[in-house]
């Protein structure tokens, strides 16, 4: 077995992190400030120190990467919660079953065991379900954070403009909801495109 040199592990490391979540991170971070301006009233824009170069800048950029990291995972957990109430039912005697509306959009498999066998043997096919996956995960994360972005600017508008909240309120909710639901959108027809993928992969026969 060969040895893998210092830099090829350093490298390898890094091919392990996952985009979606550096993804997620980002529009984590990006919608906690913009709800933190709006709600406080401070400029958008942040303001940087204009006193040159310091040494702890370094470990405050460290510390940002880590965190942006770990805000991707938190994201993550959040949108699938909510990803699990959407397509699965919560109570009753099915619950746990696909809901009815999500079923015949995206018909699920009924597994994907023969389709794993491509994934893992086949390069060209642990490329394109890989990109399948990476299209769902962000869809679906973005889904979730302009939906935060949405309530928390509502939110913001109700503390700041009292006078002027209902007008200003009704075209925010709509136009967030729009751009939500355009998201939710992409991600459903994503998730029907894997789901299709699977099936046909299922269907090949192996040589």
């Amino acid at each position: 077995m060969k040895e893998l040199s210092p830099q090829s592990s350093f490298i390898s490391s890094f091919e392990a992190i996952e985009p979606n979540v550096v993804i997620a991170g980002l529009e984590g971070a990006a919608v906690a400030w913009i709800a933190y301006a709006k709600i406080t009233g401070i400029d958008l824009a942040p303001v940087f120190p204009d006193d040159g170069w310091r040494w702890w800048y370094a470990v405050y950029t460290i510390f940002g990467v880590l965190g942006i990291f770990v805000l991707g995972l938190v994201v993550e957990g959040l949108a699938d919660l909510l990803e699990y109430g959407i397509k699965r039912k919560l109570w009753g005697v099915q619950r746990g079953q696909w809901r009815g509306w999500y079923n015949k959009f995206t018909k699920p498999p009924s597994g994907w065991g023969r389709a794993q066998r491509w994934i893992w043997k086949s390069p060209q096919a642990s490329h394109e379900f890989a990109r399948r996956r990476l299209r769902i995960l962000v869809a679906r994360n973005t889904a979730f954070c302009l939906l935060v972005l949405t309530i928390s600017i509502a939110v913001a508008i109700c503390l700041q403009r009292p006078h002027l909240w209902f007008g200003v309120l009704i075209i925010e909710i709509a136009a967030g909801s729009c751009v939500t639901m355009l998201f939710v959108w992409i991600w459903l027809r994503a998730q029907h495109g894997w789901n299709k993928a699977i099936r046909d992969a299922g269907e090949i026969k192996a040589p």
